[in-house]
């Protein structure tokens, strides 16, 4: 794959929501990204108390950068994150999904995110009408969440990216997951938005 970021193009029709900035100004410093070819509707869904909110989506996961080098978080913006992903991307760090088997559930609450994946059939006896099973893979506090990105790359996936990582710090982790349309991810960064604020709006600072 060629860098495709030539000539200041913006090649990632993308929507970006930053999750945390600077701890005074969570709650009113969190401007989404829009452009011509994408634009996210802020106005988060109806719910009448977001603390109690608990949402799942089933998502391909696509792998992870671990330890990442960059700027101070304040100083990024999405665009950086989507460069290092595609760099990752070129560098074969991630392997794409190609079964069913390859998708977890995402767990979105007021407690962060939650990554569960199936146990393998061979592990467990498969009985008609139950639910299989499935186990923990990741846990992330919200106060871990630094941005949450989602854009589609050259082969037309819709991949949400989630920025993790202490605040004044340059290393970074980053999930990311596929997603089966545009409207699934932009729901997510929804969620992760009214949850956000949410807390932030409840916790006494």
């Amino acid at each position: 794959m060629e860098s495709r970021l030539t000539n200041n193009e913006n090649p990632h029709p993308a929507a970006a929501i930053p999750l945390r900035q600077d701890p005074k100004a969570v709650t009113s410093s969190r401007p989404g990204y829009k452009d011509s070819s994408m634009v996210v509707d802020r106005k988060p869904p109806f719910v009448r108390d977001p603390l109690t909110l608990s949402v799942d989506f089933m998502v391909r996961y696509v792998g992870m950068i671990a330890s990442a080098q960059g700027l101070q978080h304040s100083q990024e913006d999405h665009l950086d994150l989507i460069q290092a992903l595609d760099q990752a991307q070129m560098d074969g760090q991630f392997k794409f999904a190609e079964s069913d088997q390859d998708f977890v559930t995402l767990n979105l609450s007021k407690y962060g995110i939650k990554i569960l994946e199936k146990i393998p059939q061979d592990r467990y006896q498969m009985t008609a009408g139950i639910r299989p099973p499935q186990v923990v893979r990741w846990r992330h506090g919200l106060v871990e969440i630094i941005r949450a990105v989602h854009y589609e790359d050259s082969l037309g996936r819709h991949l949400m990216a989630v920025k993790l990582g202490q605040e004044g710090e340059e290393v970074y982790d980053c999930l990311l997951f596929e997603c089966t349309h545009q409207p699934q991810a932009t729901q997510m960064c929804k969620c992760l938005e009214l949850l956000f604020n949410a807390v932030c709006q409840f916790t006494p600072l």
